[in-house]
């Protein structure tokens, strides 16, 4: 028998086990669920499995699509287990088809594109500011956003990972998690280490490196991070570890000013980028992060590289963040033709999958 302490201490340590928006989520769908079966007096602690499935096809009457009502039974899933200690539906078929049914019905649809901020896009970016490309010369606000952008971009940050987001409940980065190796030649870099990393939560630090290809490219990390660093210090004083990237106020880096500075230096820029329907893409927090990935696609460089340098577990982590454009699509269409004219196999062995949906290009 366990001591209340203990059990205190343990229920504690239970609730740490999910972040607290997904907490809030896990809470909401429980709650529905009994109040379905409350209305109907079955049970639902524990709930049977006719009962789940009936309440996951009321839902999905009501308009909820098949990843949410996913999201719905791993909720339930969590509240058997805080509260029971046991789930007894863990691969069950009727639920598994009842998943299946529900987004056969209402398709989910496509997902956001992430309009990606490629290196030579950033550069276009910072060539529309007054002033570049002296750096001493640049307002604090586009020495800032050029210089979080670049970072961002060469260690691959996802966007809550370098600034906030209103409702997150991930750490600030601080000044402290950010480090300069002064090593020699290609081997400079920036070393970010990015707090309480989203795929591996049990770690309190990963590191994130923004390898720097030198002094002499417009674009360095290091030199960037050099002179943001000395106008943060004349402009906000000297504090114990502040934010690694700060507004003019002081406040931490957000993503509002992120996202709304890039959208408005790309419309300086006249840059737009368009999907393969003509329609505008709008930029996103994962835009840097994508824009690696592009830029580095275009540059050959191979994928167990770009996996390890954004930190994916999984060799198709990096497949949602994968662009091809139209003319390289058509440059494959053509390829192929050509291949069939030659006497080559294209004819028999033209086919493939597609890893995303991003197919893309951009504009003027």
């Amino acid at each position: 028998m366990t001591d209340p302490a203990t059990a205190r201490a343990l229920s504690d340590l239970l609730l740490q086990a999910v972040q607290p928006g997904t907490a809030a989520t896990y809470a909401s769908a429980f709650s529905q669920l009994s109040l379905f079966c409350e209305a109907r007096s079955v049970s639902f602690l524990p709930v049977d499995r006719i009962s789940l499935a009936a309440w996951l096809t009321f839902k999905a009457s009501q308009g909820v699509k098949a990843k949410s009502l996913s999201k719905y039974v791993s909720g339930i899933r969590h509240a058997h287990l805080m509260r029971l200690g046991v789930w007894h539906l863990d691969g069950d078929s009727l639920i598994s088809l009842t998943l299946r049914a529900a987004g056969t019905r209402a398709p989910s649809s496509d997902k956001l594109q992430k309009a990606p901020l490629s290196l030579d896009t950033i550069l276009r970016c910072c060539q529309v500011m007054p002033g570049w490309p002296s750096l001493g010369a640049l307002c604090y606000d586009d020495l800032l956003w050029a210089t979080a952008s670049v970072i961002a971009f060469f260690a691959a940050l996802r966007g809550g990972e370098f600034f906030v987001r209103q409702g997150s409940s991930r750490p600030v980065l601080c000044r402290s998690m950010l480090s300069v190796s002064r090593g020699i030649g290609a081997n400079r870099f920036i070393r970010v280490d990015v707090p309480a990393p989203k795929t591996n939560q049990q770690r309190q630090s990963e590191p994130a490196l923004a390898m720097d290809p030198g002094p002499h490219f417009l674009l360095s990390p290091i030199t960037l991070w050099d002179f943001y660093e000395r106008s943060r210090l004349r402009l906000l004083g000297s504090v114990r570890d502040p934010p690694a990237f700060q507004l003019q106020s002081g406040e931490p880096l957000s993503g509002s000013f992120m996202l709304n500075r890039a959208r408005q230096l790309c419309r300086r820029a006249n840059l737009r980028i368009w999907n393969s329907e003509g329609q505008i893409v709008s930029i996103g927090s994962a835009s840097w992060r994508a824009g690696y990935v592009l830029s580095a696609k275009n540059a050959s460089i191979a994928d167990s590289t770009i996996r390890a340098n954004g930190r994916w577990r999984s060799f198709s982590g990096q497949a949602p963040y994968s662009f091809e454009s139209t003319r390289s699509l058509g440059d494959a269409a053509l390829s192929i033709a050509n291949q069939m004219y030659q006497g080559g196999p294209s004819a028999t062995f033209a086919g493939g999958r597609f890893l995303s949906d991003n197919v893309i290009h951009r504009g003027p």
